[in-house]
């Protein structure tokens, strides 16, 4: 009994081997993060939100995720609306006030979920990340209630 040995395998041929690289013409496409969502917000949770909803917004994370982050921020689709947000115009002057100051200072962005319905989604970028910092079904950042 050969107990304790390891026997080896078969070494594979250098055509076999696996070789991981990105191609030569990579784009880096947007991801998202809920790091620091802020799902108690008393206008922005979404507790109470259906299966319709988060569909919607798993649709348009989806369909954004294939962006690099200049065509997220020079694209003027109308179905997309995006563009950063002016804090003083909104009903939230003091803008995404949970967060740390570093993060404050990034410039803060919306889009819509989809063309004239379910809301925006409003955060801000990391680098190719965007963080979601609230969902606004009820389009609310821009009504006084």
């Amino acid at each position: 009994m050969n107990r304790g040995k390891v026997k080896a395998g078969k070494i594979l041929s250098s055509g076999a081997r696996i070789v991981v690289s990105k191609p030569k013409n990579a784009r880096s496409a947007l991801s998202f993060s809920f790091q620091y969502i802020d799902s108690v917000h008393a206008k922005f949770g979404f507790a109470k939100q259906g299966a319709t909803y988060f569909c919607k917004v798993i649709e348009r994370l989806k369909g954004i995720s294939s962006l690099t982050l200049l065509e997220f921020t020079t694209n003027r689709n109308a179905a997309l609306k995006s563009h950063c947000i002016d804090w003083v115009s909104t009903s939230e002057p003091d803008g995404f006030a949970l967060l740390n100051e570093q993060f404050q200072s990034y410039t803060p962005y919306q889009f819509a979920v989809s063309r004239n319905e379910y809301g925006r989604i409003h955060g801000f970028f990391i680098g190719d990340v965007f963080h979601v910092v609230w969902l606004d079904p009820d389009h609310l950042l821009y009504s006084a209630r």
